[in-house]
C-alpha cells in the first residue's frame, strides 16, 4: 500500500513538474491598417474600405501541433461595419477574413463567425460597441514564438475623416486594471492533445486606428519623472499641414480624458522634431498626445503612464528653453499667494516687473520677452513664501 502511495505521489509530481515545464501561453496583435477612399456600396453608407492583421505568436517556446484557435476583435460600429457579404450574419468561412500562409495551406477555416456581437467596452477614451468571435480549425501546425500572420481583415469604413474606420482593440475580458498585456476570458489556443494555452493582447490599451495616411509620423513619446512634474516628449519623424498638439491626460484608467496643455506643430516638416509638455501636478495618470492637423483630422501616440510625485508643495519651471517671444512660467501651489515678479538681466538690472496672485493648483503665467536682447535672465519673487529664483534663456 505504501508503495502504490509512494508512487502515486511521484506520478503526480511529475505530472506537477511536467506541467510546470511546458507552461505556455500566447500572445494576439492587430497590424498593418489601410484604407482606400473607394465606395463600395453606392448610395449606402459605406465611404471606403479598410484592411487589417492580425497576429499571433507564442510567449516562450514553440507550440507544437496547434489545430484550434479562437479568435475575433472589437471595433466601433459607427464607423466600421462588416461588408455585404456577410454583414451581419453568422455564417462560416465569412468572405472578407482570409487566411494567411501556413495556416490556409495546411486546412484551416472558420467556423460559425459572429461579426456583430454586441458590448460595451471604453479603452483609453474610445468606447467599442461591436465584437466579432469565432474559431478557426485546421490540421496541427507549429505555433512559432516569432509573429505570424494569421488572416487578413476587410471591412468598410463609415467615416469621413481620420481615422475613417475608427479604431479597433483585440478584445480583453479581464479588468482594465490588469497589468498589460491583457489576458482574453474566452480566446485562447488548443493542441490536438486537448491542452489549452491562454492568449493575450497587445492591442488594447493603445487601438489601432483604421486610417489611411496620417498627417504626422510619430517616432517617440514617453513620459519621465521630474522633481517639479512629469515630463511628456514626443518626437515626429514628418509633419504635414498639422496645426497643434494636445496633451491628454487620464486619472481614472484612461475612462476620462483631459486636455491638460497645448503645442503649436510644425505645419510642414521633413526633418525629425521634439517636443516637451511638463506637467507639475503629475500624480499617477495616463497620458497620450492628440495631433489636429489643418483640416481637423487627428492622429495620437501611444498611451503613456506615469507614477510621477512633485516632491515640493511649490514647485515652478521656465518654457521653453530656450526662448524668443514668449515664455511660460508654470507655477504648481497648494496655497493662494499674492506676490510681484521680477525679471532681473545678467546684469542685475530690472527689465520687467508684474503683479500677480497665484491660485491654488496649476498657474500658466506668460512674460511677453519679444522686446529681450538674446542672454541670460532671472525671474525672481518679493513673497518670501514663493523662492523663486528661476533663470531665463532668451536666444534670437
Amino acid at each position: 500500500m505504501k508503495k502504490i502511495l509512494l508512487t502515486s505521489l511521484i506520478t503526480c509530481f511529475l505530472l506537477i513538474a511536467f506541467e510546470k515545464l511546458n507552461a505556455q501561453d500566447c500572445e494576439w496583435r492587430a497590424v498593418d491598417a489601410t484604407f482606400t477612399a473607394t465606395d463600395p456600396d453606392g448610395a449606402g453608407p459605406a465611404t471606403g474600405i479598410a484592411t487589417f492583421k492580425l497576429q499571433i505568436r507564442s510567449r516562450g517556446a514553440n507550440i507544437p501541433q496547434v489545430n484550434v484557435i479562437s479568435t475575433g476583435f472589437c471595433y466601433q460600429s459607427a464607423l466600421l461595419m462588416p461588408p455585404s457579404p456577410p454583414g451581419c450574419s453568422i455564417v462560416a468561412n465569412p468572405p472578407n477574413i482570409t487566411l494567411e500562409e501556413p495556416w490556409a495551406s495546411n486546412g484551416y477555416s472558420f467556423g460559425a463567425f459572429n461579426h456583430c456581437n454586441i458590448i460595451n467596452n471604453t479603452v483609453s477614451g474610445e468606447t467599442f460597441d461591436r465584437r466579432t468571435a469565432g474559431a478557426i480549425l485546421g490540421s496541427p501546425i507549429t505555433l512559432l514564438n516569432t509573429w505570424m500572420d494569421l488572416y487578413t481583415v476587410t471591412m468598410w469604413t463609415k467615416g469621413a475623416g481620420i481615422p475613417q474606420g475608427g479604431y479597433i482593440i483585440m478584445n480583453s475580458g479581464s479588468s482594465s486594471t490588469d497589468p498589460l498585456p491583457k489576458r482574453f476570458n474566452t480566446y485562447s489556443v488548443s493542441d490536438f492533445d486537448g491542452n489549452e494555452y491562454a492568449a493575450y493582447t497587445l492591442t488594447y490599451e493603445t487601438p489601432l486606428a483604421i486610417t489611411g495616411a496620417v498627417p504626422v509620423s510619430f517616432s517617440q513619446a514617453s513620459v519621465s519623472c521630474l522633481p517639479n512634474g512629469a515630463s511628456i516628449t514626443w518626437n515626429t519623424a514628418s509633419e504635414s499641414n498639422s496645426h497643434y498638439f494636445d496633451i491628454l491626460k487620464s486619472i481614472d484608467g484612461g475612462t476620462t480624458w483631459a486636455t491638460v496643455g497645448r503645442k503649436n506643430a510644425a505645419g510642414n516638416s521633413s526633418a525629425n522634431r521634439s517636443y516637451q509638455y511638463l506637467d507639475i501636478e503629475a500624480g499617477s495618470a495616463l497620458y497620450k498626445v492628440r495631433l489636429y492637423d489643418n483640416d481637423g483630422h487627428i492622429s495620437e501616440t501611444q498611451v503613456l503612464r506615469s507614477t510621477c510625485e512633485t516632491r515640493n508643495t511649490i514647485t515652478a519651471i521656465v518654457y521653453p528653453v530656450p526662448a524668443k517671444d514668449q515664455v511660460t512660467l508654470a507655477i504648481k501651489s497648494t496655497k493662494m499667494i499674492k506676490t510681484t515678479l521680477q525679471v532681473i538681466d545678467a546684469k542685475g538690472a530690472l527689465v520687467q516687473q508684474f503683479e500677480t496672485t497665484l491660485n491654488i493648483g496649476s498657474n500658466n503665467i506668460y512674460i511677453n520677452t519679444s522686446k529681450f536682447a538674446s542672454g541670460e535672465y532671472r525671474i525672481i519673487s518679493s513673497n518670501k513664501e514663493l523662492l523663486l529664483n528661476k533663470k531665463l534663456m532668451i536666444a534670437r
